[in-house]
């Protein structure tokens, strides 16, 4: 008999309010950018160009990563004056501003937020957390859960946390490819990261087979695998993942971050819970929103009940009038915190 996969009773979302909630309270993406950033100067003048006089605290990282994305993707095709003066600009800017993320964003390996902790631990082991955020205050937190959970029996093997190092990349067996999941991958939750990751790297030359592929570091069983370190296969610097909020996603090309869609589209769709924790509906990211639309959009009567957890109260009306029409049962919360109490 065909062993099914069981559907998980609930998956948490995750948007940047519950990192800004966390115990690093880290910052949101519209008030990504301090007086740090100006000693990247490459960075700070693009900045400064792009926003002008307008107050430090609506410079929102994902719209700069967008726009440098887009920029440098399409002025290269469409007007060649500009090939040379675009990618060299665009280029050094994108890099300080990755190397900034990582500077803003970074925790130490060791620490949990004990929030995040509460959180999943309310969780079953069937259940998965979705995430928009390019930090790893999930990943550590849900490290830590998953290994009280399961003891001294391969804990990061059997994490949730971990299964993106096998997600991004085939499995390597005596098998050769095998195209399902396998063993614990069918058995428990997922932890999936639409966005990108501060720990996942990859070619930064469309030109190389690499760059076709994603790597994660956290977890490699081989050191060294950082982003500006040199591809093995063409040379070119390495590049950390990351996903702007744009229209046209250019980096699900991926096919890894294909399936990382794919599989949240599964486990929304079949959950009967839904946790969404500190996500703020940007206007131009329609696939966020497509994704918990058509997520809760069922067939027959599911009963699907949505907590969303958010002080913003616009950001809970953006929940209401995104999925209000699908029928669903919308719970409101003003704060991690309470929502905790709660459960």
């Amino acid at each position: 008999m065909v062993k099914l996969q069981t559907a998980p009773e609930s998956v948490v979302f995750l948007g940047a309010g519950a990192s800004f909630a966390s115990d690093f309270s880290k910052p949101t993406m519209r008030s990504f950018f301090d007086a740090e950033h100006e000693k990247y100067g490459n960075l700070a003048r693009l900045l400064t160009d792009f926003y002008g006089t307008r107050p430090r605290t609506e410079w929102n990282l994902e719209e700069i990563l967008g726009y440098i994305d887009l920029s440098s993707t399409r002025l290269a095709r469409w007007d060649p004056r500009r090939v040379l003066l675009t990618d060299d600009r665009h280029a050094r800017a994108y890099g300080e501003c990755l190397a900034y993320v990582d500077e803003r964003l970074g925790v130490d390996p060791d620490s949990v937020c004990e929030r995040h902790a509460r959180l999943f631990r309310s969780l079953a082991p069937r259940d998965s957390v979705v995430s928009l955020n390019y930090d790893l205050i999930a990943d550590q937190a849900l490290l830590r859960v998953d290994a009280d959970r399961v003891g001294a029996t391969n804990p990061k093997r059997r994490s949730r946390a971990m299964k993106p190092a096998s997600l991004l990349a085939a499995p390597n067996l005596m098998a050769g490819f095998v195209p399902g999941f396998i063993g614990d991958e069918f058995e428990e939750g997922f932890l999936l990261k639409l966005h990108g990751s501060l720990d996942w790297i990859t070619c930064s030359n469309e030109q190389c087979p690499a760059a076709s592929d994603i790597f994660r570091r956290t977890g490699s069983e081989i050191p060294g695998q950082i982003a500006g370190s040199p591809c093995r296969r063409c040379g070119s610097a390495l590049r950390t993942v990351l996903v702007p909020p744009v229209a046209s996603k250019r980096a699900l090309e991926h096919h890894q971050l294909q399936l990382q869609w794919s599989i949240a589209y599964r486990e929304l769709s079949r959950a009967r819970t839904w946790v969404v924790v500190g996500v703020s509906l940007a206007p131009s990211d329609f696939d966020v929103r497509w994704l918990l639309r058509v997520s809760a959009a069922r067939e027959f009567d599911s009963g699907l009940v949505v907590h969303v957890v958010n002080p913003s109260r616009d950001a809970r009306q953006q929940f209401r009038e995104l999925l209000g029409p699908a029928g669903v049962s919308l719970v409101e919360h003003d704060g991690m915190d309470s929502f905790l109490v709660a459960k």
